[in-house]
């Protein structure tokens, strides 16, 4: 998504760090970052655990992993939602 769209949902993430180089957020591995989806005034919830990736080491004492919402300038203001989107969306019956 474009890096203004990911820095503004990362600013609502209590201790995330980011943008790194690669367009990634780090964010505490226990985070409850909630994303929901709304596409045709249908709201698609996003479980927090599938919004979080690998654990990767950022200074401090916290357990910190990698964000699964990722910050890409080169698409054109476009969003790439994939598995993580779509499996969230067969759990809710769609």
């Amino acid at each position: 998504m474009p890096s203004s769209d990911a820095a503004a949902i990362h600013a609502a993430v209590t201790g995330a760090h980011g943008p790194l180089a690669d367009g990634t957020y780090a964010v505490p591995c226990r985070t409850a970052l909630a994303v929901v989806f709304v596409i045709g005034g249908v709201a698609f919830d996003i479980d927090p655990r599938d919004m979080i990736l690998q654990e990767v080491s950022v200074g401090g004492t916290e357990r910190m992993c990698i964000s699964g919402v990722v910050a890409d300038d080169g698409m054109g203001g476009l969003w790439l939602v994939g598995d993580v989107f779509l499996k969230n969306v067969s759990r809710q019956g769609l």
